[in-house]
Formats: structure tokens, sequence, C-alpha cells
């Protein structure tokens, strides 16, 4: 069944990530614009900011943020003239970022699959296993709504799918930073994770969640024995206009916008991170899941 939750052994898997990986997302934990020469924000989970800059709004010339806390390591960033943070100390794991600006280029990368659009209604993204809809993890921040590409990067030697990036824009990414997933477990640096139980993963708004909730409810009522995970999801797979493709685009309404964009993730089954790119402008530009297929 699509709402049947994981077993609490698929979730205890070994997590093992270099120290770049202790950076946590900040960027919307610090207020950029001030009152004082400095302010510092204290916060259990995330540790401590601290703002220095002159009276009134900040700008990339004269104001900095540090950040100190709990498995993050000291990390500064600047504030634009429009408010927003844009880290720089900040890093990814391994190669990844110089992979998503090199695309095609790459020499890690065999070729890029453009698979489709999610379509994002709500500003709530929801990155999952797609078996597992209940409680799925939900990104903390908001994306714009609108439809996004879905690419996904797959491996020069093995063929397999090393990323999955819903692009936002085409603007650059200048910055990196771990995505806080609401709803998930944190691994041993601290960083939030999601599960995949079925060798599959997906992008789609929190607002589908409730359209393929009523799509499965309607199939298991016309259908006897009807399992909607493996009769519906997994056909669509299946039966997807290219088998070359490594993933799908599945909308149960023609009429209605709602869809996720479901694909395979690397060597399948896993806990796996993903990653917010931001523009010079500190907007969020793309969203990475990184299936540890490529290494340092």
């Amino acid at each position: 069944m699509l709402k049947e939750d994981p077993s609490e052994n698929s979730l205890v898997r070994r997590f093992v990530k270099d120290n770049a990986r202790k950076v946590r997302d900040f960027v919307n934990r610090v207020t950029a614009s001030f009152k004082k020469e400095k302010t510092t924000s204290r916060n259990p989970d995330s540790g401590t900011f601290t703002m220095d800059g002159p009276t009134g709004e900040a700008t990339s010339e004269d104001a900095s943020v540090t950040a100190n806390g709990p498995g993050l390591p000291e990390t500064t960033c600047r504030v634009t003239k429009t408010g927003s943070v844009v880290g720089e100390g900040a890093s990814v794991p391994g190669p990844m970022g110089r992979i998503m600006k090199e695309g095609t280029s790459s020499p890690e990368i065999s070729h890029v699959q453009p698979i489709g659009k999610v379509h994002v209604s709500s500003g709530k993204l929801v990155v999952c296993d797609p078996m597992y809809l209940d409680d799925a993890p939900v990104l903390s921040r908001s994306v714009p709504c609108g439809s996004h590409q879905v690419l996904l990067y797959l491996e020069e030697e093995s063929e397999l799918v090393a990323y999955g990036e819903m692009k936002i824009s085409n603007d650059p990414v200048v910055s990196w930073h771990p995505a806080d997933l609401a709803g998930t477990r944190r691994s041993s640096s601290n960083v939030s994770a999601f599960p995949v139980d079925t060798g599959m993963a997906c992008f789609m708004d929190q607002e589908s969640r409730s359209v393929f909730y009523a799509h499965e409810q309607e199939m298991e009522e016309a259908y006897e024995g009807f399992d909607y995970a493996v009769d519906y999801l997994g056909e669509q797979f299946h039966g997807r206009d290219n088998p070359a493709d490594e993933g799908c685009v599945i909308q149960p309404y023609p009429d209605k916008a709602a869809n996720m964009v479901l694909f395979t993730t690397g060597f399948g089954d896993g806990i796996y991170s993903c990653y917010c790119g931001h523009n010079a402008e500190g907007k969020l530009v793309s969203v990475v899941m990184d299936f540890d297929i490529i290494d340092d």
C-alpha cells in the first residue's frame, strides 16, 4: 500500500558523510535587515548567528554573517543589497557543485536526461520514496511555484543515476547548502536525509500528495486487490514512453496539473541527502538529490 510506512529497519542504515556535509542550511534562519551594529541570535538546534554591519539595510559590501553551532563548522556568508544571505564558506560533498555546473562536459557524467517538469502549486516540495508518501519529507524553505524541469545525471561507467536535480532557474549557482528536510532523521553529521526502500525517489508538491491519495482510493475501490504502488505507480514507470529514461512523469488526472516526477536512485536503497543551490542574489535556483555514486 502507498500509505504503509517503511519499517524501522529500513531507516536505520549507516550514513557516513565527509566533514563538508556538516554545514547546515542556515540561509533562512538569519534576518538580513537589522537595527544594531551587531545582532546575535541563538537557537539550540541551529547554533549561534552573529551579524555585523551598519544600522539599516545590510549590503554585500559592509555586512557578514558568521555561524557557529553543534556539528556546524564556522561558516561566513554575505548579505546582499536585497536582503538575501549568500553562503561563502558553505560547501557540498565531493565534486557535486562542479558537476552541476559542467553537466555533460564533466568526465564523471555520461549524459544528462531531462525527464519532465514537476508542478509546484503550494511552494512546499516533497522529496521521498514515492511508495511511502505518508509523512514524506518536505523542504523547509519555500520553492517558487510553477513547473520545474527535473534532470538526471548518469555516471559515466555505471550509467546509474548519480544526481537528480529540480532546476528552478538557469541562473548560475554560486553557493550550495544542505537542504533542511522537515520530518526526517538526521545523520551522524547532523544533515537531513530521507530513506529510500524501493530504489526510487521523486519530486512532487505537497498539495499533489492529496491528489494521489484520492486516486489511490478510487483505484482500490474499482479493482479488488489493487496494489496502488505496484499496479499503478510501478506500471506507469515500466510503461514510460522512453524505456531508456531512468524516470518518468506521473499525472493521475489529465485535467489536473498535480503530478510527480519519479526516477531510480543510483545503486538503489539507502539514505540520501538533498542540497539547495542559490544564485548571486541568494535565491533558490536548484534542488539536488545526491545518490552517493560519485566520490571525491
